[in-house]
């Protein structure tokens, strides 16, 4: 099949991540997906036709996910909650004390609430607002993390096994013997 439809340019503030590259791509290319459980969705619809995106929730775990800590933050809609944050030196030019590249790990109770349409930059804390909405938004959104996470099936961890420099890109790959001649 040969697609002849163009992307249009535009900007849409439908949730999509990087785990919706594979499903969208297999179908762009009239492939098939592999028959295994995949976290990401077809966003042909909001490429195409300006639609709605088939995710409802972007789930955030940190670098090394944990099933002691689960998700670190949740996002639905146009709100974001962060159970647990921890500095990062990515973060460091932030004026957050708790986002710098010092801060320790911390769990929020309640958790933290962002409406990321008009504070992207998560400045403004609205779990303390003494407003009814956000406590409604936030049950929803605990709800939602509450059915996300009893069907999440936790793998055996890829960074806990350590490195492996025969599997380290080379910088030299004419070189010989391998991994030892590889000094990047």
């Amino acid at each position: 099949m040969h697609e002849t439809a163009c992307v249009s340019a535009g900007v849409t503030s439908e949730l999509a991540t990087i785990l919706d590259i594979l499903p969208t791509f297999t179908n762009l290319a009239g492939a098939k997906l592999p028959s295994v459980q995949l976290d990401g969705f077809d966003m042909k619809p909001i490429l195409f036709d300006n639609g709605p995106s088939a995710r409802k929730a972007v789930f955030y775990y940190p670098v090394d996910p944990s099933e002691k800590y689960g998700l670190f933050a949740v996002r639905v809609g146009k709100y974001k909650a962060h159970y647990y944050t921890q500095g990062s030196i990515k973060s460091s030019t932030t004026p957050d004390q708790d986002c710098g590249a010092h801060a320790f790990f911390k769990q929020h109770d309640p958790p933290l609430l962002f409406n990321l349409e008009i504070d992207s930059s998560e400045n403004y804390n609205l779990s303390m607002a003494d407003d009814p909405e956000y406590k409604d938004v936030l049950e929803m959104i605990q709800s939602v993390k509450k059915e996300f996470e009893m069907g999440m099936v936790f793998g055996e961890s890829q960074m806990n096994k350590g490195r492996d420099p025969a599997l380290e890109p080379c910088c030299t790959p004419d070189c010989s013997p391998k991994p030892s001649c590889c000094t990047c």
